[in-house]
């Protein structure tokens, strides 16, 4: 069965972006642990989309990363606090696994979705550029510890916003309903409540055309990703000896029995989920990294929100499975 097929719970996950400077930790109640010596006195170089951030829809809006910080109840702030480490964020709003190749100096081309998502939309909205590859590697050169978490962007968010752009070509869908559907997307309707979208397809009589042509854009993006994950390790490894883990992703529609286009919302998320977890958790050995299992992360749409990016609560649990899987004494 092709991965589209196997994906298509993907349509209902959400964006879950992601930010640089080195920054002091300072978590409230997260002290220094002498068993992560070893990383003490150094830098904890963090790479990823919103989630490292700590971004909070209860908070008053700020597009961390990329320079302004993160979230002191993001998991990043307390895994620095736990290692004696200062943190680089290099994590922002809307990442994939190429966006951080790209960032490390690899031969990667700007795609639609960078032109149109990140670079006129995120990355001007806040005023800001993604750092040269010389100050993202010697920032790795001076790390103890380095986290990626990035999967979600890579073929949740971006075919959904691709098969925005898309869907004029595979259709004899008009201009206008086109540009509708591209607004729907861009806006982040998503990051809010992705039955408005499904509502904005079925009023439009598109649904059809417009999962057909994320389905393409979801096999494409896997592709791509686990083209690019490879040297995103191998660009790490040759500019640093720290300790790198991985990250992986958690569905936030667990607890959710909701019901859209026929999918079954919690039972169609973990295939999605499974799928990029499994990638990541198989490649560890071989490509020299630890794995982190954050599945049952807690975020906001299971306690009643409809965001997916996780709460104060999940980022204590994402720190500790960090905290907990990579070496110490």
């Amino acid at each position: 069965m092709r991965l589209c097929k196997r994906l298509l719970a993907a349509v209902l996950m959400l964006v879950l972006s992601v930010s640089v400077f080195v920054i002091p930790a300072s978590a409230a109640g997260w002290k220094y642990d002498r068993a992560y010596q070893q990383y003490k006195g150094k830098t904890y170089t963090v790479f990823g989309d919103s989630i490292p951030t700590g971004y909070d829809p209860t908070r008053k809006p700020v597009l961390y990363g990329l320079g302004d910080g993160v979230n002191p109840n993001a998991y990043p702030e307390r895994v620095a606090s736990v290692t004696g480490t200062k943190i680089a964020q290099y994590a922002y709003d809307g990442c994939r696994t190429k966006d951080v190749l790209m960032m490390l100096g690899g031969n990667v081309r700007k795609d639609r979705y960078y032109e149109a998502f990140l670079e006129k939309g995120i990355f001007a909205a806040a005023k800001r550029v993604p750092p040269k590859a010389s100050v993202v590697k010697k920032s790795l050169k001076k790390s103890s510890l380095v986290t990626f978490n990035v999967g979600n962007n890579d073929i949740l968010t971006g075919p959904l916003i691709m098969a925005g752009l898309d869907i004029e070509k595979v259709s004899d869908v008009s201009t206008k309903t086109a540009e509708l559907v591209q607004q729907a997307v861009k806006k982040g309707l998503l990051t809010k409540d992705f039955e408005q979208l499904f509502t904005t397809l079925n009023t439009l009589g598109i649904t059809a055309v417009y999962l057909s042509a994320m389905f393409a854009e979801m096999d494409k993006a896997f592709a791509e990703m686990t083209l690019a994950f490879p040297q995103v390790i191998a660009t790490v490894k040759a500019n640093s000896d720290a300790e790198i883990a991985v990250v992986g992703m958690f569905n936030p529609f667990r607890n959710v029995d909701t019901v859209v286009a026929g999918l079954n919302l919690s039972q169609m998320g973990d295939i999605g989920v499974n799928m990029v977890n499994t990638y990541f958790q198989s490649n560890a050995a071989v490509l020299g990294y630890t794995y982190v299992n954050v599945t049952n992360t807690e975020c906001f749409y299971d306690v009643g929100g409809s965001d997916v990016h996780p709460t104060p609560k999940g980022h204590s649990y994402m720190a500790k499975q960090i905290l907990k899987a990579i070496p110490h004494k």
